[in-house]
């Protein structure tokens, strides 16, 4: 059986979102057609700081979340079944 080492990249882009992040929603008066088919322009949004050893800790605790057997390697089987859980 050979392992492969998963980029860093990779497993960030198998991510979920983080929490606040999104659209937002239009808000509509009824009766009012020009509202009705023009959305309105969301703030744009700052990336909140975080520090490195944060960073480092919350990529540590998903690793570990993916990673079942505990051999420090990602193995495909790890990696659908993160995708499939949503992790």
């Amino acid at each position: 059986m050979s392992f492969r080492l998963i980029p860093i990249a990779a497993l960030t882009a198998m991510m979920a979102v983080p929490a606040g992040i999104g659209v937002a929603k239009p808000t509509v008066q009824l009766g009012d057609a020009q509202a009705a088919t023009q959305m309105p322009k969301a703030a744009p949004q700052t990336p909140k700081s975080i520090t490195r050893a944060d960073f480092i800790r919350g990529i540590t605790a998903r690793f570990n979340a993916i990673v079942t057997d505990r051999d420090g390697y990602l193995e495909w089987n790890e990696i659908a079944a993160a995708q499939q859980k949503g992790s």
